[in-house]
């Protein structure tokens, strides 16, 4: 049947049922998450007096379904002055739940949807209490949505192009070495990202890139021409909140293009490098991929991020992450440009030769800095140590407990043993060199083609034909 059969239900209930009369439905978890059903929950929301929503996840075989569906049960009244609040609960397994009168669910306003979910009204998943609380704390102290910081650093992150509708355009490389990548643009060639191919921190992960495109394809594509001569911003899209991380994100290199997978920044030259690494640095920590876990299930969708709360970053705070970002990301001689860019001639590596890549070879150097900006990042976000630990065991898995708890609480009661100040002085051996505000030069540039005009009868251009490059 059709995928949007359920709001036509929705709509047709609504439109038969009689005043104060009262509905019970059972309708796929899209109906409190994904965009295209923003209509219903206004519908459910602001027409009528939404009472309950709970969210099952459909592992132990409720339906014989797909055990990855999911599936929410919505109680709604027809009365007029909309909801006031509503009871929740999300990733529910057990029917009996419904029926136990010791159950704890939660109470969401319209007014606390409206601040979290932004004009889609999409619903904060939280699984607990305690969630619940961490969330309102962080938007307490949050200055900023990530939206409005975002838009005031004129800073935009856009998904790349269809690897599905555009695949006449790529190529299959059978490359799969690391080491004889670069970015040379011979031959016009440049290489296609996917989310698979960068990390944390690390534009380089798993196997490189599959497929590549001639850059004369792109031409006359939306930002293209402009944004691959930089270093950009990114994070992946498809993650899901049973990950391992949620939130991956990365400083793209120059000379490459990404698809779909990817959502990265398509005007890079109009913001200042450190804004980035600052960002990366944020999207990286424990804290706000906790958050983007209460919003997100599937896809790291940017409507559903964009009205998380931002901390508020300056000072000391934004030279430290700015730098920690650079010195993780600096992980071979193609970052050496914003190195330059960022710090100068400086290098205060103990204990490495002068402009040696990586800067952080190994992972107890990597996760001494890491945690170190985890620990800042949650301090901006106002989070007490209780709280803190319990974002950390949040990314408990099955297998395990997650590794870096303990780094990172020790990293936590450090700083606020030593305070802030001394604690980014230690941690980053460029506290004393300020950020550089200018904006990113070209690292690179493009063998721009030019065109030849072709006039009509009476001299007006009417095409172009040849194309020649400039060097």
């Amino acid at each position: 049947g059709r995928p949007d059969i359920y709001k036509i239900v929705c709509e047709r209930t609504y439109q038969l049922m009689n005043n104060y009369g009262v509905v019970g439905l059972v309708l796929p978890s899209a109906i409190h998450a994904n965009e295209g059903a923003t209509g219903i929950r206004k519908l459910f929301l602001n027409q009528m007096s939404l009472k309950y929503c709970y969210s099952y996840e459909n592992k132990k075989k409720l339906f014989e379904i797909d055990s990855r569906f999911k599936f929410a049960l919505i109680v709604a009244e027809k009365k007029f002055g909309g909801t006031k609040e509503f009871s929740c609960a999300f990733y529910l397994h057990d029917e009996e739940w419904l029926f136990d009168e010791r159950r704890i669910d939660l109470k969401y306003s319209l007014f606390f949807v409206e601040k979290t979910g932004g004009v889609h009204l999409s619903f904060l998943e939280c699984r607990d209490a305690k969630s619940l609380s961490i969330f309102n704390k962080c938007l307490d102290v949050g200055r900023f949505t990530l939206k409005s910081y975002l838009d005031n650093k004129k800073i935009i992150l856009r998904q790349g192009f269809s690897l599905n509708r555009e695949n006449s355009l790529i190529h299959y490389t059978q490359e799969k070495k690391w080491e004889t990548f670069n970015v040379s643009l011979k031959n016009s060639i440049v290489y296609v990202y996917e989310g698979k191919n960068f990390y944390l921190y690390t534009d380089r992960f798993s196997e490189r890139p599959q497929y590549s495109t001639d850059i004369n394809n792109f031409y006359k594509k939306a930002h293209w021409p402009e944004s691959i001569v930089h270093y950009r911003l990114a994070f992946r899209k498809v993650a899901a909140s049973t990950n391992e991380r949620t939130m991956v994100s990365a400083i793209l290199p120059y000379g490459i293009v990404f698809v779909d997978s990817v959502c990265a920044e398509t005007i890079p030259n109009a913001r200042a490098t450190y804004y980035a690494l600052c960002i990366c640095s944020i999207f990286n920590s424990f804290t706000f991929d906790y958050l983007v876990r209460q919003k997100v299930s599937a896809n790291v969708m940017f409507y559903l991020i964009e009205n998380l709360p931002y901390p508020e970053i300056d000072g000391i705070k934004k030279i430290f992450l700015s730098h920690t970002a650079l010195q993780l990301i600096s992980n071979h001689d193609g970052f050496a440009f914003i190195w330059y860019e960022q710090l100068g001639d400086n290098w205060r590596e103990p204990n490495k030769k002068p402009f040696t890549w990586s800067v952080l070879s190994t992972d107890e150097e990597r996760w001494e800095v890491r945690s170190a900006i985890d620990a800042v990042v949650a301090d901006a976000y106002g989070l007490n140590r209780e709280q803190y630990e319990h974002v950390l065991h949040s990314f408990d898995r099955a297998s395990g407990s997650n590794p870096y708890t303990d780094i990172c609480l020790a990293k936590f009661d450090e700083l606020k043993q030593i305070g802030l100040d001394v604690f980014t002085k230690k941690y980053d051996p460029y506290w004393d060199i300020p950020l550089n505000e200018n904006l990113p030069q070209p690292v690179i540039h493009l063998p721009i083609p030019q065109e030849e005009e072709e006039k009509d009868l009476f001299g007006e251009i009417v095409a172009s034909k040849k194309l020649r490059k400039r060097k």
